[in-house]
C-alpha cells in the first residue's frame, strides 16, 4: 500500500475526485465528511479496494479533528498527507495560531485548516516521513 493521505469534504466535487483518483493510486486514503449519506457511493465508484475508509467529521469540533487526525495515526502509524479541502484562508504561521485565533464566524468552515495542521504536525515532528502532495 501507499502512503497515507487524510483528505477532508469529500462528499462532492474536488474532495471526492481526489478520494477516488488517490484510491485508484494504491493511497491509503482517509476521507471524511459530516453527513456519511454518500460514503457508500464514494466506496463504491473507488470500488471496495480496502484503501479507502470514510470518517465522520464535524470540520468545526477542534476536538473532533484532533479525535480524526489520531485515529489514522493510530491505525496507520502516520500520516503523510493531508488534504484541507473545507474551508480555506490564513491565519498566521498555522502552527503558531491559538484556537482562539481562529474565525469561525466567516460562513465558511476555516477552522478545520488550522487545528488539523497542527494536530498533523505535532505528529509530523516526531516522524522522518513527510511526502507533500
Amino acid at each position: 500500500m501507499g502512503k497515507v493521505t487524510l483528505n477532508s469534504g469529500t462528499s462532492t466535487g474536488l474532495g471526492f475526485n481526489l478520494a477516488l483518483q488517490l484510491s485508484a493510486q494504491e493511497y491509503i486514503v482517509y476521507t471524511t465528511m459530516s453527513n456519511l449519506t454518500k460514503a457508500g457511493f464514494l466506496k463504491e465508484r473507488t470500488g471496495n479496494r480496502g484503501n479507502l475508509r470514510v470518517l465522520a467529521l464535524d470540520v468545526l469540533s477542534i476536538e473532533g479533528v484532533q479525535r480524526c487526525v489520531e485515529t489514522v495515526v493510530r491505525e496507520q502509524g502516520r500520516i503523510d498527507n493531508l488534504v484541507t479541502n473545507t474551508g480555506a484562508g490564513s491565519v498566521k504561521t498555522t502552527e503558531m495560531a491559538s484556537d482562539e485565533e481562529t474565525p469561525t464566524d466567516n460562513g465558511c468552515e476555516l477552522p478545520w485548516v488550522v487545528p488539523s495542521t497542527k494536530a498533523v504536525l505535532s505528529y509530523k515532528c516526531c516522524s522522518a516521513r513527510w511526502y507533500p502532495l
